[in-house]
C-alpha cells in the first residue's frame, strides 16, 4: 500500500523536474524566434528570384518558419484591438464590411505592450530597421535602380545619399535629415456580409511616393471564403499603353466610381500572376506607374483577410510639414538592428 502512495509523489517530483529542464529550452526557443534574422521575410529570397516582367516582384511561400508563423497567427490582434485602444483616431466607430484597417507602426511602438503582443512588435520593430532595409538592397537593389533610377539621383542631389547610405525613419516621424520613411502595418479587411462577393481593391498602380511594398498573407485556416488574391497586371498593348481613367469618366466605363478603388479598365489589362490568399504566402514589389496590381473579389465570411503590410516610401517635404503639424517629427521609434 505504502508503495502505491509513494509512486504518484515520485512520478510528481519526476514531471517537476522535467519541466524545469524544458523551461531554458521554451525561453530559448522564443528568443531564437525573436531574433532577426528569423523574423526576415525576405531571408529566402535571392536577387535572382525576383521577376522583372511586367515589374520587380516576388512571391514567397513559408516565408516564416511554421513555429514562428503559428505563434504570430495565435497571437494577431483582434478587430476590436485594430479598430479601437490607444493611439487611434476616432476608435469606437462604425466599422465597415470588407473595410481596410490597421495597425501602423508609430501606433504599436509608442504604445508597447498594449497594442501588439512583445513578439509582434518585435516583428514590427525588424521590418522598420536598417537592418530590414539592407535585406531590401540585398534582393531588390538592382531592380530598384533599374526602375525607380530616379531615386538614387534625388538623394545624392540632396543629400549625397547613395540607396546604401539611405537614412530612414518610422512613417510620420521622419525629418530633414531623413531619405525614406518605412512603416509595418499588421492589419485586416474586415468580415463582409451579404450574399454577393465584395471587391477589395481594382487595378491600379500605389502613390508614386512609395518604393516598395510587401504583403504577408495570414489565413485562418478556418476560413472557408474564395477570391481575396493578388493580381499582378500586364497591359495588353505593352508597357505605358494603359491610359488611367480619370473619376469622371469612370461610371460609363461600369468601374468602380470609390476614390482610387480602380485605375484602369481590366479590358486594357491581362493577368500575369496570381497570388492566392493563402496562409504564411509574401509577395513583395517595386512599386511604378506600371506596377499595375488588384485584389480580386472576396464571397462573404465572418473572417477578417488578415495582412503584414511593410511599405518604404520616399520622405517628401510635404509629408514631413504634415508630420511636423502633428508633433511626431523627430520621435526616436526606429530600433536598430545589427
Amino acid at each position: 500500500m505504502k508503495a502505491w502512495v509513494q509512486a504518484p509523489r515520485a512520478c510528481m517530483l519526476t514531471l517537476m523536474a522535467v519541466m524545469l529542464m524544458v523551461a531554458p529550452l521554451a525561453e530559448s526557443l522564443a528568443t531564437k524566434m525573436q531574433s532577426a534574422g528569423v523574423l526576415n521575410l525576405l531571408r529566402k529570397a535571392q536577387p535572382e528570384d525576383v521577376v522583372m516582367h511586367p515589374y520587380p516582384y516576388i512571391v514567397i511561400k513559408d516565408a516564416w518558419p511554421k513555429p514562428l508563423y503559428d505563434r504570430l497567427s495565435r497571437e494577431f490582434p483582434s478587430i476590436k484591438a485594430i479598430t479601437s485602444g490607444p493611439g487611434i483616431p476616432g476608435a469606437g466607430r462604425k466599422v465597415h464590411a470588407n473595410a481596410r484597417m490597421d495597425i501602423s507602426a508609430i501606433r504599436s511602438l509608442r504604445h508597447p505592450g498594449k497594442v501588439l503582443t512583445p513578439l509582434w512588435t518585435q516583428v514590427v520593430k525588424y521590418h522598420v530597421s536598417q537592418a530590414f532595409y539592407r535585406e531590401v538592397l540585398r534582393v531588390f537593389g538592382p531592380a530598384i535602380r533599374e526602375v525607380r533610377p530616379g531615386l538614387e539621383k534625388q538623394m545624392m542631389s540632396f543629400r549625397q545619399h547613395k540607396l546604401e547610405e539611405a537614412k530612414l525613419a518610422v512613417r510620420y516621424t521622419e525629418t530633414e535629415k531623413d531619405d525614406l520613411r518605412v512603416d509595418c502595418q499588421v492589419g485586416i479587411n474586415t468580415p463582409s456580409r451579404g450574399k454577393q462577393p465584395l471587391g477589395v481593391r481594382g487595378p491600379h498602380h500605389d502613390r508614386m511616393v512609395e518604393i516598395w511594398a510587401g504583403l504577408l498573407y495570414m489565413r485562418e485556416d478556418k476560413d472557408r471564403s474564395t477570391g481575396a488574391a493578388l493580381s499582378i497586371y500586364k497591359c495588353k498593348a505593352g508597357k505605358y499603353t494603359c491610359k488611367e481613367i480619370p473619376d469622371e469618366d469612370k461610371a460609363k466605363y461600369g468601374m468602380s466610381t470609390r476614390q482610387n478603388h480602380e485605375q484602369y479598365r481590366r479590358s486594357d489589362l491581362a493577368v500575369v500572376n496570381t497570388v492566392p490568399y493563402s496562409k504564411n504566402t509574401f509577395v513583395m514589389f517595386i512599386n511604378t506607374n506600371f506596377s499595375i496590381h488588384g485584389v480580386s473579389p472576396r464571397s462573404p465570411s465572418p473572417l477578417s483577410r488578415r495582412l503584414v503590410n511593410v511599405i518604404g516610401e520616399q520622405a517628401l517635404r510635404a509629408d514631413l510639414l504634415r508630420t511636423k503639424k502633428t508633433g511626431l517629427a523627430g520621435l526616436n521609434l526606429n530600433p536598430s538592428y545589427p
